[in-house]
């Protein structure tokens, strides 16, 4: 990247991992990209994530091996490169012309210094004999051709700065004043030649502050746009610095961008067939609905909203109402108010972003005939904090074929699942069951049975031995459930923490986690908001 041009088949590709890491695809799933990617490569100030485009990147980096080449006199390679090539005078561009006999690498240099290095460099004046007055950007990063509108006499372009110079008088302004403004004529009366010291000329980098030249500052040169856009540079200023998880971040980002996946962006792809709210019913799924007019959204921000905002909270569009809010530093609730707000936006909303959420009716369900089914969990008061796991077997019928809890000390949650699951499948071995169905509310300990870990995981001991169990002669299916779903087995955990240290097995249903039993017999379902 940094000493040639790559094709441009290979920084395509180096782009589109870029891509797919940033939305989520993969070669089986693939996602939809919400923002163009030439808005993403944008600074964040411009309403992009400041990811650099490959090519560009490349073609940066190695404009910087051009720089060091009109810099780094003494360097053995830049002899080596001077010499071969016959480098000249930056004015004089007939040694850039391309030719079949170059290498890769002083193609790219070549390269680097015809789109980068002579489009961005200007000059720090010294005795005046190599900088051109008229075309060359010397005073103050100004172009005074430009000022003169093509009207320059004949011969003026090639003349340098000291040939408009008068040693004891100054500028020849007799010879300047009509083609430059009033600005650009009281500039140079603030700069001299140096005819003191008779310091050369020395070639500088106009897109810094210091005059060096910087990889970044030659990328930014390379994706500046002209063309007119709206300034939201204080809008995304507020979106980065509100205090809030890098998730709800970057959510607010793509509120800005206009481009979260409503039902409006999916008729408007052609993925949807109606552009209707599907939690209201009554209105269309635009942005600004799903993040506020929609009746439940609004009855959110009614209850949490301050008096003070809510006069004219319902009133604004959409980045008015957001960067109003986003710049609400005001304390709320032992927070601030921009906070409060960013949370309840990103929790809240509706949309497909995060996928389209609803209520589901979530409950334990009995085994199919031949089975036993296995619930397991593990609780931790802090990580790492007491701990204890439980579990229980129940078959078809929904009846007690045991249970068990454990005490185990301090550990961690992950730790204290594997326990539950270890000494579950122990109990379900000893009691010589063939079939078993495996319930456990950690995706993180289901991922563990059934892909294993490294050996240098702090918890392989344990996954080791749940896996010795599993591949004995028997059919065990390990699946993860919501904790509506394993409540018995939560309360089994909790209960222990009122035992001693150590196993316990019940043969029969303790008294306090009956009414935890006699639901799940009956079917009791409780509400879960999920991704649908």
């Amino acid at each position: 990247m940094s000493t040639i041009c790559m094709p441009k088949s290979i920084l395509d590709k180096l782009d589109h991992a870029s891509k797919s890491f940033l939305w989520g695809s993969s070669v089986e799933h693939k996602k939809q990209h919400l923002v163009a990617w030439n808005k993403v490569t944008r600074p964040k100030s411009e309403g992009g994530l400041g990811i650099r485009a490959a090519q560009d990147m490349n073609k940066a980096l190695v404009a910087k091996l051009g720089w060091r080449l009109f810099h780094d006199h003494d360097s053995l390679w830049v002899k080596l490169v001077k010499k071969k090539y016959k480098v000249g005078n930056i004015h004089d561009g007939s040694w850039l012309i391309k030719k079949g006999t170059w290498s890769s690498t002083w193609r790219s240099i070549a390269s680097g210094l015809r789109d980068v290095v002579i489009p961005g460099k200007s000059w720090v004046l010294g005795n005046g004999r190599q900088v051109k007055f008229w075309t060359d950007r010397w005073l103050f990063n100004r172009i005074l051709s430009e000022e003169a509108g093509g009207l320059l006499p004949q011969g003026y372009e090639s003349m340098v700065v000291n040939d408009l110079w008068r040693d004891g008088n100054g500028w020849r302004m007799d010879m300047i004043t009509p083609y430059i403004s009033n600005n650009a004529r009281l500039e140079l009366t603030s700069v001299d030649v140096d005819k003191v010291t008779r310091a050369r000329d020395q070639l500088s980098w106009s897109e810094s502050v210091d005059g060096n030249f910087s990889v970044k500052s030659a990328y930014n040169l390379l994706t500046r746009n002209s063309d007119p856009r709206p300034n939201l540079e204080k809008f995304y200023s507020r979106v980065w610095r509100v205090t809030a998880p890098e998730r709800v971040r970057v959510f607010l980002w793509l509120v800005g961008n206009q481009v979260l996946m409503t039902n409006t962006e999916r008729s408007r792809r052609h993925l949807s067939s109606t552009d209707v709210c599907p939690v209201c019913k009554g209105g269309v799924e635009t942005i600004l609905h799903i993040l506020r007019d929609c009746p439940a959204m609004m009855g959110i921000w009614t209850r949490i909203l301050p008096p003070r905002k809510r006069r004219t909270f319902f009133d604004k569009s959409l980045l008015e109402w957001v960067f109003d809010n986003l710049s609400d530093e005001n304390e709320y609730c032992e927070s601030t108010w921009a906070t409060m707000f960013a949370m309840a936006v990103w929790l809240h909303n509706g949309s497909s972003t995060s996928g389209s959420r609803g209520d589901v009716l979530v409950g334990w369900v009995m085994p199919t005939d031949g089975w036993i089914k296995l619930n397991t969990d593990g609780a931790s008061h802090g990580n790492l904090g007491l701990a204890t796991a439980g579990g229980v077997l129940r078959d078809g019928y929904g009846d007690w074929c045991g249970g068990f809890s454990l005490n185990i000390g301090r550990c961690t949650a992950p730790l204290a699942e594997l326990w539950g699951v270890y000494y579950g499948l122990y109990i379900a071995w000893e009691k010589k069951i063939t079939r078993l169905e495996l319930e456990v509310d950690s995706q993180l300990v289901v991922g563990f049975l059934k892909t294993g870990v490294s050996e240098m995981h702090p918890l392989s001991f344990l996954v080791r031995l749940c896996h010795d169990f599993l591949s004995r002669d028997w059919i065990v299916r390990i699946s993860h459930v919501y904790r509506e779903a394993n409540r018995l087995a939560d309360g089994l955990a909790n209960y222990t923490f009122s035992l001693s240290n150590g196993f316990h097995f019940f043969d029969a249903v303790p008294n306090d986690v009956d009414s935890l039993f006699m639901d799940d017999v009956i079917g009791s379902t409780r509400p879960r908001r999920i991704r649908l």
